[in-house]
């Protein structure tokens, strides 16, 4: 109930400032990824459920757009916050937070296994995308290079998919079998 009375107490403040609020992802459709469908979707719940309005763009170089290379970003007046965590930092750093009835000790346990699931499906969805080759030939590199004209799309999926590797690598993902990351 807290929570509900501080969302209708600001809501007139928010509303102003996040009047030219806009979200950047890559085409859903045609373009988005496994893990970036599915950051964009759990951003729009987010600010849904913080009843902060926002307007959804759609690019195809969303990617080249954002300030971490990774979508999706927001743009609120002259910030711009990429990822789904971030964005969720940066929403309750403006006073916003949904979690405002649970206790400090609650809230950590909350954020760690957030964290936890997040980063393990990141990693498997990442994998499974980019590394497993039957994925990788069928649907990765097709949808990944539908928005991009010859010679691009020959070679930009190349360089993703390295770019994926060398993430993955970082944190041992890379060397699994895909049985071992299903």
């Amino acid at each position: 109930m807290a929570l509900l009375n501080h969302i209708i107490d600001t809501l007139p403040v928010m509303n102003e400032e996040w009047s030219d609020a806009v979200l950047f992802s890559p085409l859903q459709a045609e373009q988005a990824m496994m893990d970036q469908f599915a950051d964009t979707l759990a951003v729009r719940v987010f600010l849904k459920m913080a009843n902060l309005p926002y307007r959804l763009e759609q690019r195809q170089n969303a990617y080249f757009m954002s300030p971490t290379g990774e979508v999706p970003f927001l743009r609120v007046k002259n910030s711009l916050t990429a990822e789904f965590s971030p964005i969720v930092d940066f929403v309750g750093k403006k006073g916003i937070k949904l979690s405002d009835s649970l206790t400090a000790s609650e809230q950590s346990d909350i954020q760690a296994y957030c964290a936890l699931i997040e980063e393990t499906l990141r990693n498997a969805e990442k994998y499974i995308s980019w590394l497993d080759e039957e994925c990788y030939d069928k649907v990765t590199s097709g949808r990944y290079a539908s928005v991009y004209n010859w010679p691009l799309n020959l070679f930009l999926p190349l360089l993703k998919q390295r770019e994926v590797y060398n993430d993955l690598s970082q944190n041992g993902w890379a060397d699994y079998s895909t049985k071992t990351v299903i």
